[in-house]
């Protein structure tokens, strides 16, 4: 209550028309000076705070973009694993279909196998066979040829 002045208006000892000391009269009185600091330390972290904002702002942004991709790519990674389950399922089945078809192609392939060997074994028969005519048409041309000469 050191500062506290009751006074009539009358008594104006106030120094009214001096600006500068009526502020230092007020700033005695409301202990100002503490205030203003504090206003201003206020008025600095409140700007900080902003920019702190707007930075974390711009980072959230990044990361909604980022996000957004990833989700992006599991969904797009989850097709192709459903894409190629489906792919492996379609080859199982062709390979299930193709098991019978491979199965008569080894029995082809056998029975091509076999008559490759039996037309090589005919074909050393016949030339077998052909000696044999050859050298009995020899003999018995030689039989006939000599009957000539003994003058049959």
């Amino acid at each position: 209550m050191n500062y506290v002045i009751f006074c009539h208006q009358d008594e104006l000892n106030w120094p009214f028309d001096q600006g500068k000391l009526l502020k230092e009269r007020f700033d005695e009185i409301f202990d100002s000076a503490r205030f203003n600091k504090a206003l201003e330390t206020i008025s600095k972290l409140q700007k900080e705070l902003q920019s702190d904002i707007r930075t974390l702002n711009a980072e959230k942004q990044t990361y909604k973009v980022l996000v957004s991709e990833v989700q992006d790519k599991e969904t797009k990674l989850k097709e192709q694993k459903k894409r190629l389950d489906t792919t492996k399922e379609k080859m199982n089945n062709i390979d299930k279909q193709l098991e019978p078809v491979k199965q008569k192609l080894e029995e082809v392939q056998k029975f091509h196998s076999e008559y490759k060997n039996i037309q090589t074994e005919e074909g050393k028969l016949k030339k077998i066979v052909l000696k044999y005519i050859i050298k009995g048409k020899k003999k018995h041309f030689s039989f006939f040829s000599r009957e000539k000469k003994d003058g049959i």
